[in-house]
């Protein structure tokens, strides 16, 4: 009879060979015994694997948004000298939100204006991009990307507390939260290796006159925003970093903590939407209030962030408001806060009701409270502006019958259904009612709001 030989493993048997073949076969015999080995140390693997390791395998990575903020402005009615002035005498920032254009233009003071023009010069000598430029925002931890004008969100923690700790730390008689953390911190970090190839054994000296620069910027931007911050180089730098979650070789070089001054907050405490403006604005600009009713997702970007940005700079305090108040993404993903939700806005609060356009706007075309909101603010002949597709619903609500109007051209029928006279122009104002026929003219149908705004 022939003699069989067996081989084992802890996954049961493997290989069954006769005896006598393997003892004329040696290349079988290794083969046999590789494989033996092979799905041994499989096995083991298996048995050894911890609940963590599945868990680790299974965790879900962060999802990371873009959001785009409005177009810098390049020129304003405040002089550097005043600038200066008011920079000498700063109090403490408040926690309240600023807007994404007021971001914009901080994030743009700080790195943005080094990036190359398209004719190949930079307003200031060298380059930034060693460097790079984060912000601490209720919404979470973000990297500004200079050359694409946009925030990378690196986190969805707001570590803002712990960022203001940090600062106060190595201030005498300072605590937190005794102390206001501030509405946006934003932190200049580098590592001195990046600027080695420059520099030579000058990198850190090179990389600490940048960052100067680039704070410098940043401080005389907020001033001139109307903004008050806490600059500080002198803090915590490890904590920051653990914060941040920066790299081993990347340092904390310098932090600021920006928002609206405290007193004026306090001042403005039984007021909704931004602070006042400067003592300089006339007493009818700073009491134009505006609502953005804006959907939950899909509205045009571009047409939100714009709006906002020159109603801001306006001194228009602008408050949003959608379907419930909580964080409300754009077509393009971009975000934004709401402030309210729609069942609590009212007509007589407002001086001025704002559609937002967008695919996710076509939810609203027969929403209850929204087309109530629209003819409510109509016959109290508030201002009414509503951009791209939005016109839809103050044609449902009745107010745009014989009223010059335009929109994208995919609603024209819908609007001359409803009575109004569609002039297909980028922006159309009559009266107290203002449209627009979509983003490309969001800056004109902004200007407009202001001026119906005036004039109402």
């Amino acid at each position: 009879m022939m003699a069989k030989t067996y081989f084992w493993t802890s996954a049961g048997r493997l290989w069954m060979a006769d005896s006598r073949a393997c003892a004329y076969s040696q290349r079988a015999r290794c083969l046999a015994m590789f494989l033996l080995l092979v799905i041994s140390t499989v096995c083991w693997g298996q048995q050894q694997a911890s609940p963590d390791t599945a868990r680790a395998r299974s965790a879900r990575p962060v999802r990371n948004r873009v959001v785009q903020l409005p177009a810098p402005v390049t020129s304003s009615a405040v002089s550097l000298e005043k600038v200066l002035s008011l920079a000498q005498d700063l109090e403490a920032p408040a926690d309240q939100k600023l807007t994404l254009a007021q971001i914009g233009q901080l994030a743009w003071a700080a790195q943005g204006v080094t990036v190359p023009r398209t004719d190949g010069t930079t307003v200031v000598p060298g380059s930034l991009v060693p460097l790079r430029v984060y912000f601490s925002l209720p919404e979470g931890t973000f990297l500004y990307d200079p050359q694409s004008h946009a925030l990378q969100q690196t986190s969805d923690n707001d570590i803002r507390l712990a960022v203001a700790t940090a600062v106060y730390s190595r201030q005498p008689n300072v605590s937190v939260p005794a102390t206001t953390t501030g509405s946006c911190q934003i932190v200049i970090t580098g590592s001195s290796r990046d600027f080695t190839a420059a520099h030579g054994a000058n990198a850190r000296t090179a990389m600490l006159v940048r960052t100067g620069q680039m704070a410098q910027s940043l401080q005389l931007q907020a001033v001139s925003l109307d903004l008050t911050y806490i600059a500080s180089s002198d803090m915590d730098g490890n904590a920051v970093k653990r914060a941040f979650r920066l790299a081993r070789t990347t340092e904390p070089l310098y932090v600021a903590l920006v928002g609206y001054p405290l007193s004026r907050v306090a001042a403005d405490a039984g007021t909704a939407g931004s602070p006042r403006a400067s003592g300089s604005e006339s007493a009818s600009q700073v009491s134009r209030r505006a609502v953005l009713v804006v959907p939950p997702s899909g509205f045009q970007d571009q047409e939100l962030f714009e709006t906002s940005r020159v109603l801001g700079l306006a001194s228009v305090q602008t408050v949003i408001a959608s379907t419930r108040a909580t964080r409300i993404v754009g077509a393009f993903g971009g975000f934004a806060q709401a402030d309210l939700p729609l069942s609590q806005v009212k007509a007589e609060d407002f001086d001025a009701f704002i559609f937002i356009g967008g695919i996710g706007t076509m939810e609203y075309y027969a929403n209850p409270l929204v087309v109530g909101l629209a003819r409510r603010a109509g016959a109290q002949q508030k201002v009414m502006a509503a951009g791209s597709n939005a016109p839809v619903i103050l044609a449902n609500a009745g107010v745009l019958r014989g009223v010059r109007t335009t929109a994208v051209p995919a609603e024209r029928n819908q609007l001359v259904a409803a009575g109004a006279i569609f002039t297909g122009a980028a922006v159309q104002t009559d009266g107290h009612i203002v449209t627009s026929a979509g983003p490309q003219a969001a800056t004109l149908f902004a200007e407009a709001i202001v001026e119906a705004l005036a004039g109402n």
